[in-house]
């Protein structure tokens, strides 16, 4: 945020205090002082001091220290969204120096423009390899998180905006080969690697944890969008040891926390219930079940599941 952008931000701070019937500012007698602290694009309001007239009550200089929090918190805010925007041009740029420095300054790696993306998403649909890789393994960027942005004219009736500015954000700010006017809710990073056909970069989000069943809003996985037999294949077999290891992961979990002990937490009743009904479950889990006597769950009174 440049100085003029400071300055407009203070004075419609400025503008909508003072036209607030119950805000008056506090005396000319009071010593305010605003000490401001230069730093490379923005600047930090610090606090203001006072003499110790007794004439004046604390009330009196309420309106005054808001002010001060109100233009502290408008630059707080601007400059949290210019650290993200940056971030995410960084991301878009594999502009690995800058990535480091938004981490450092405290960028949610997970952070997402305005319009839905997070830098996963900017960095995997134009092939920057190197800014994906460091986004996941030195950052921790969430492999699966999902895009946010419908389309140009959804979310400009969101936005209240022309739809014809929110295609040219897209454009500028995530990529100017494909359609903004169509539909991208729901899509992972790996979509979007799969419709721009880079196998390298989908096999670096396989290898670290990239679910190829999760459906975008219309429904379809990544194995959906695939024109090429090697990547469906890929994806296929990636799709099996996905679901094997999450189910090793439930049985692991399920060994060092049995499923009784997670009925007692949420279900009150006797002991030999809770068994009984702990036991029906593995075995409809385990394809064990009847139709013509499903699993029914009795209360059992006062003492009985689900008092």
């Amino acid at each position: 945020m440049d100085f003029s952008q400071s300055f407009c931000t203070i004075w419609r701070t400025l503008r909508f205090i003072s036209r607030a019937r119950s805000t008056r500012i506090a005396s000319p007698r009071v010593i305010s002082r605003i000490y401001w602290l230069p730093t490379e694009r923005n600047f930090f309001l610090l606090a203001a001091k006072r003499s110790d007239d007794s004439k004046y009550d604390d009330r009196r200089y309420l309106s005054s220290y808001c002010l001060v929090a109100a233009i502290g918190l408008a630059f707080c805010s601007n400059n949290d969204r210019d650290n993200n925007e940056e971030f995410l041009l960084a991301a878009k740029n594999s502009n690995i120096a800058s990535l480091k420095r938004g981490l450092s300054n405290g960028v949610d790696v997970n952070c997402r423009h305005q319009l839905g993306w997070t830098a996963l998403h900017v960095s995997v649909i134009n092939g920057n390899k190197k800014a994906v890789e460091w986004l996941i393994k030195v950052g921790g960027a969430n492999v699966n998180t999902q895009d946010e942005y419908s389309s140009a004219r959804r979310m400009a009736r969101v936005l209240k905006a022309s739809h014809h500015q929110i295609a040219q954000l897209r454009e500028h700010h995530f990529c100017s080969f494909i359609n903004p006017y169509a539909t991208y809710t729901g899509f992972t990073p790996l979509h979007y690697a799969v419709i721009t056909d880079n196998e390298d970069i989908i096999q670096l989000l396989l290898d670290n944890g990239a679910n190829p069943s999760i459906e975008d809003s219309m429904g379809r996985t990544p194995i959906n969008y695939c024109t090429n037999e090697s990547v469906r294949k890929l994806l296929e077999k990636y799709s099996v040891k996905f679901e094997e290891n999450e189910l090793r992961k439930r049985l692991e979990e399920r060994r060092k926390y049995p499923l009784e002990d997670r009925l007692r937490n949420h279900l009150v009743g006797q002991e030999g219930a809770i068994t009984t009904v702990a036991s029906a479950i593995r075995r409809r889990e385990l394809g064990w079940n009847d139709t013509d006597h499903p699993l029914v769950f009795l209360f059992l009174g006062s003492s009985g599941i689900g008092k």
